[in-house]
């Protein structure tokens, strides 16, 4: 799910994973993250964004992935989820730019 909410954008903890590849697809960004767990198939992920824009032109949008996993296993696991970017465009723009926590680059979503 793709959140849009200041106070949700706020209160997540990135540091339970480590976004290991994201990749831009059209409308959609696929994250891959890796975490520590049991098989992974019972985590949840979302991408939550601050409602409020970086200060530039083009504006600019921060970020997180949200990852609930309640598995208390030590190994290693690794999942990729596909996030629907279209409620993230902004009005009179025709990009915008992604500032995803964890990740070094800026990836320019263009519609």
């Amino acid at each position: 799910a793709l959140v849009i909410n200041d106070n949700d954008f706020q209160d997540i903890i990135t540091a339970n994973y480590m976004i290991t590849n994201v990749v831009l697809d059209g409308n959609c960004l696929e994250v891959s993250l890796s975490s520590s767990g049991c098989d992974s198939n019972t985590w949840e992920m979302n991408l939550i964004s601050s409602n409020s824009f970086l200060e530039s032109l083009p504006l600019q949008r921060r970020v997180k992935v949200e990852l609930n996993n309640q598995e208390v296993c030590l190994a290693v696991f690794k999942k990729t989820v596909s996030f629907d970017l279209m409620p993230l465009r902004i009005d009179g723009q025709n990009q915008v730019p992604l500032n995803i926590e964890g990740w070094s680059e800026t990836i320019t979503y263009q519609y």
